[in-house]
């Protein structure tokens, strides 16, 4: 087991500061008493062995089954439900939110649920309230990134917040817009207890195997299982998986940008029961004219 580079700056310092101190055990020791070495020391070598023990990096290995999503962090999970207006891009107004929370006890390091291609990132200024309670989703410090996940050559939103509590401080996110991560690969940690929130679509495609008072394990505890199997609720456009710029979305003469030609409302009439052959070779017509304008556009 390693310490995350991620918390250098404090088992670093504090093990410099560690060694002066032992020194000085070592010298009273030796010229006044034992006893008032070797206690202190004693009391010195616990506390940064706790101070380490925080700061650790278990190894961990994800599951085989490439459409399990794993835990983003250790803990246990606090609450699952579908939240409105959660208007980090590429979600729009509603996502499934599985909430994590840390104690000083567990591994603090944050890792990828999926394979994970970051959008953009957030960092939100709040208040330190207890990690345990209900507010503190809304209130606190925190830190999000979103991006697009692929599963199978799937591609679905996805986001992680990162949120501080009311010991811990100081968020640490390494991840920025346009990065790729690999799932379970650590990507920052929040120092001290706090709390982790995976935000999913709300899919059929998603199947939770947690609940509330779950232990898990980030990097390796599956939280969701997607099924590529079922039909897409169409949250991802096949086209924008791979982040076309936006003039190249909505501009005119895009790729997206095809001008209508009657398809919509040949489509509507079939739908609603005219079963004539006009209304299909109307269907047909209109999707040979679209393929000849993409044609054209490409």
């Amino acid at each position: 087991m390693t310490l995350t580079r991620y918390g250098i700056r404090e088992w670093g310092g504090c093990g410099l500061i560690a060694i002066v101190l032992l020194m000085g055990c070592w010298l009273l020791g030796r010229y006044v008493h034992v006893a008032l070495g070797v206690l202190p020391a004693l009391i010195v070598l616990i506390a940064y062995g706790a101070l380490c023990y925080f700061f650790r990096n278990p190894h961990r290995t994800p599951p085989d089954n490439p459409e399990f999503i794993v835990s983003p962090a250790d803990g246990e999970v606090r609450d699952i439900g579908e939240v409105d207006g959660f208007d980090q891009k590429p979600f729009e107004g509603k996502a499934l939110r599985v909430g994590i929370f840390l104690s000083v006890l567990n591994v603090h390091v944050n890792r990828a649920p999926a394979a994970f291609q970051v959008l953009t990132k957030h960092y939100r200024a709040g208040k330190y309230l207890d990690a345990r309670s209900k507010e503190c989703a809304k209130e606190n410090e925190a830190m999000t990134i979103a991006g697009y996940a692929t599963v199978n050559d799937e591609d679905f939103p996805m986001a992680v917040r990162q949120i501080s509590g009311a010991i811990a401080r100081r968020i640490v996110c390494a991840a920025e817009p346009g990065s790729k991560w690999t799932r379970g690969k650590i990507y920052g940690m929040i120092k001290f207890g706090s709390r982790t929130e995976l935000y999913l679509p709300v899919d059929e495609r998603f199947e939770l195997l947690v609940k509330p008072g779950d232990k898990v394990k980030g990097g390796t505890t599956v939280i969701a299982r997607f099924n590529s199997g079922k039909r897409s609720n169409g949250l991802v456009d096949e086209d924008k998986r791979f982040f076309p710029p936006e003039e190249e979305v909505n501009g005119p003469g895009s790729r997206w940008d095809i001008p209508g030609n009657g398809c919509d409302e040949a489509t509507e009439a079939v739908d609603a029961g005219d079963k004539s052959v006009n209304a299909n070779e109307n269907i047909d017509a209109c999707c040979n004219e679209q393929n000849k304008e993409q044609n054209k556009v490409q």
